[in-house]
């Protein structure tokens, strides 16, 4: 039916689909029924059918949850999210997508590392349009909780493992950052912290001062490059172009030297263009950025400004997985000892190369 349905035969498609759901319903494979009706939902979802799309996904929703299969709620809660929020129905998809997350975290209790970060790559789509939701009614702070928590939960728990040195079974994971606890660590920093998150075709930038104060900004990708612009299929696609247009920008293609400058210049209209207003004018002032998805690989420091200079040279720039990562860091700093040596060994090279 799949395969129909990809081939753009949608009549076709769904005669398969309604037979194998009606061979499930007769061998009274409930587990089989419940990822039908979900591909059905989604079948309609495709054709913009929002209604449709919901009550096939609430049938499977209903099953998984006769069956107490978590994993199958947890894709039926973010299918009917994510129709709600193709259909602009903003407070119900916010609802739907908020218990979805508490499923996929519910079920990384316990779990390996690896199995944790499986978990969060198949359904990281639930954080971003819980982000959409909240930022199209314009409560921008909840969204950046939102962000945070979902790019930091993973990695935090792993990184407390290895700090405090604690089994699997007796790790609690922290709770996450609420926006007053960002702002405070954006005062503990001294620093201008940059949040980046890519959400379907927007790039949504938060920006939160040392004093508290929070500033968003959003911007159409392919509308900010339009190199990467895509005619269908614009999520998958968009993702494919950006990450052609980082690597292009690291040189890691064939492009000749000139053409990476120009990619550079233009990852500066699109990333840092948007909130150049915001950013500190002491060049001397931290700038905290953190990244997401494919932003991780942008050199960030080398991108170039309209007037040929490179952002490192206007700003003070360190990079950081999360905001929550920053916190934890900076706690960890505050609780070390200091050296009992006054002295300290530096290591260099005192002729510097010549750069031609």
């Amino acid at each position: 039916a799949q395969a129909y349905e990809n081939l753009g035969q949608m009549e076709t498609a769904l005669q398969y689909y309604q037979q194998a759901l009606s061979a499930s319903q007769t061998s009274e494979d409930r587990a089989t029924e419940a990822t039908i009706l979900n591909n059905i939902g989604g079948f309609y979802q495709k054709l913009g059918q929002w209604s449709e799309a919901v009550e096939f996904y609430q049938r499977a929703l209903a099953i998984a949850r006769d069956s107490g299969n978590r994993a199958t709620e947890g894709t039926a809660r973010t299918n009917i999210g994510a129709t709600f929020v193709a259909a602009g129905q903003w407070a119900d998809a916010e609802a739907e997508l908020r218990g979805a997350i508490e499923i996929w975290e519910s079920l990384r209790t316990g779990l390996s590392d690896a199995d944790q970060v499986a978990i969060f790559d198949k359904r990281s789509i639930a954080y971003d349009l819980w982000q959409r939701a909240l930022v199209e009614q314009e409560r921008v702070a909840d969204a950046l909780e939102v962000a945070e928590r979902g790019r930091a939960r993973a990695f935090v728990e792993l990184l407390s493992l290895r700090v405090g040195e604690r089994s699997a079974a007796e790790f609690a994971a922290p709770a996450a950052l609420s926006f007053g606890e960002i702002q405070r660590v954006a005062a503990e920093s001294h620093a201008t912290l940059v949040e980046y998150a890519i959400v379907e075709d927007r790039l949504y930038i938060w920006v939160v001062s040392p004093d508290g104060n929070l500033e968003f900004r959003s911007v159409v990708l392919d509308r900010a490059i339009p190199d990467i612009a895509v005619a269908a299929n614009r999520g998958a696609q968009l993702s494919r172009g950006m990450s052609d247009w980082v690597r292009g920008i690291r040189g890691d293609t064939s492009e000749s030297a000139e053409t990476v400058t120009t990619r550079l210049q233009k990852s500066y209209n699109a990333f840092i263009a948007p909130i150049a207003d915001l950013l500190p004018d002491d060049p001397e002032a931290n700038v905290v950025i953190i990244p997401h998805k494919e932003l991780f690989l942008v050199p960030f420091a080398a991108l170039q400004a309209p007037d040929g200079r490179y952002l490192v040279e206007t700003h003070t720039l360190s990079i950081a997985p999360s905001i929550q990562v920053l916190h934890l860091a900076n706690q960890q700093k505050a609780g070390m000892q200091p050296s009992p040596t006054a002295g300290a060994l530096v290591v260099g090279n005192p002729t510097m190369p010549e750069i031609t």
